[in-house]
């Protein structure tokens, strides 16, 4: 009697661990796997059942996380498997793998290809060249070229029809009376609006376009998405690698820059940071 008492115990123990530490992974996408662009912010949430105490997210391109739901952003096109694992307290896991295609961006190309200078009463020929399927500038058309004559950003939007991907470029171009170009009438632009601070040479660094013909200094300040300055650097030398004022690596995500330069021309912007 005694055995079979035992066993009953052992089998309701058993029957009580499996229901209440028991757990299946599983997640969804903010939308369908195969409708993401490049640069896109993904939006993973965790449908994940069961006594959770930890997970462990792998996104296909040797970045991995422990946030619950996490965003990530796809800098290359291809198709990408994208893991979860959960735990729970007793050592058991569970794991749920789905793949995401991530889309190529389609092809743009303006020239000139640097902010112009003309001069007044001239007219200047911006040309837009590429793999898209529709396009229209800022300004309204819908050609590839347009002729302008006035001080203002031409921007040029793109799209391809059977991605819905879509791209943007953009030209300043200044009217001036005489033939002294000068660089510091140009607003400031940045060279990447995504940096990768893991020291390969790629997108390390916040680069600020023409920096050097400037007048300096050139001051710039960071902040994060609820308004907190986390940097600020008095005389900037294209060398902010995602850390705070006091040297400690910032949380990746989106941020927020302001940078001024002595004759008080200034550039602001968002950057996202990836770790």
């Amino acid at each position: 009697m005694t055995n079979i008492k035992n066993i009953l115990f052992f089998i309701l123990f058993y029957f009580f661990c499996s229901n209440n530490f028991a757990q299946t992974a599983y997640f969804e996408c903010d939308k369908e796997p195969n409708n993401y662009c490049m640069n896109d912010t993904v939006k993973f949430i965790n449908n994940s059942t069961g006594n959770i105490i930890n997970q462990i997210w792998s996104f296909g391109d040797g970045y991995e996380t422990y946030a619950e739901n996490p965003m990530h952003i796809y800098q290359n096109n291809g198709t990408f498997t994208v893991s979860l694992t959960v735990f729970d307290n007793i050592g058991n896991s569970d794991i749920y793998e789905e793949n995401i295609t991530v889309n190529l961006l389609p092809e743009l190309n303006i020239n000139p290809n640097n902010d112009t200078i003309i001069i007044s009463g001239q007219t200047l020929t911006i040309t837009a060249s590429g793999n898209y399927d529709e396009i229209l500038w800022s300004s309204g058309e819908t050609e590839n070229e347009i002729i302008v004559i006035s001080e203002n950003v031409y921007s040029a939007y793109v799209s391809d029809n059977t991605t819905s991907c879509t791209n943007t470029d953009s030209i300043n171009v200044k009217v001036t009376s005489t033939n002294n170009n000068n660089s510091n009438d140009f607003e400031i632009k940045t060279l990447n609006n995504i940096i990768t601070p893991n020291n390969d040479g790629i997108n390390d660094y916040l680069l600020i376009n023409n920096l050097d013909k400037f007048e300096t200094p050139c001051e710039i300040f960071i902040y994060d998405i609820s308004g907190r300055l986390i940097y600020h650097e008095q005389n900037y030398k294209n060398n902010w690698n995602g850390t705070s004022t006091n040297n400690k690596r910032i949380e990746t995500g989106t941020y927020y820059y302001i940078l001024k330069t002595k004759n008080k021309i200034g550039g602001t912007g968002f950057i996202d940071i990836i770790f």
